[in-house]
């Protein structure tokens, strides 16, 4: 039997990353807060960008329709790690904000390899780990940030 299974996983991490909208608090030295706290919100539009084409791939019964919503969610990630390795951190969130394009690099990586995969190709678990571990430094690199100052919120404006 042949049963096509959607990334749901992946799609559902996403989902909860893309829930967090960081917004800068303060700092000292390094780049400016604003600059950074308006970058960030760039960052966050590419990552739901993502998120709807993971969502969209997730809901997919046609592999071919799948594998193209991947690449989509591929694209946005990797605009969003860009868009994040453009920005210059406050000092205080510079370590944490390595972390997190590092993560965003690699959940851009995973989304490209996933959109890649033949169909019931047996290595797609292997990335379900791989997005679980990916997510977890995410979410490590956000809590770095919000112990900085800098918290995470739904509210663009925040």
């Amino acid at each position: 039997m042949t049963l096509l299974r959607a990334p749901k996983l992946p799609a559902l991490m996403l989902s909860m990353f893309c829930a967090l909208l960081l917004s800068a608090c303060g700092g000292d030295g390094g780049g400016d807060a604003d600059d950074y706290e308006a970058g960030l919100r760039k960052m966050q539009a590419h990552l739901d960008d993502a998120n709807e084409a993971s969502r969209a791939s997730a809901d997919s019964v046609d592999a071919g329709q799948r594998k193209v919503s991947l690449a989509t969610a591929y694209r946005s990630l990797d605009k969003a790690a860009a868009a994040a390795d453009a920005l210059d951190p406050p000092d205080d969130a510079r370590t944490a904000h390595n972390k997190l394009v590092a993560a965003l690099r690699d959940y851009a990586d995973l989304f490209k390899r996933l959109s890649e995969l033949g169909e019931n190709d047996p290595s797609e678990s292997e990335l379900y780990t791989e997005a679980g571990d990916i997510v977890k430094r995410m979410t490590a690199a956000n809590a770095s940030l919000e112990k900085a100052g800098y918290t995470a919120s739904a509210n663009e404006g925040s």
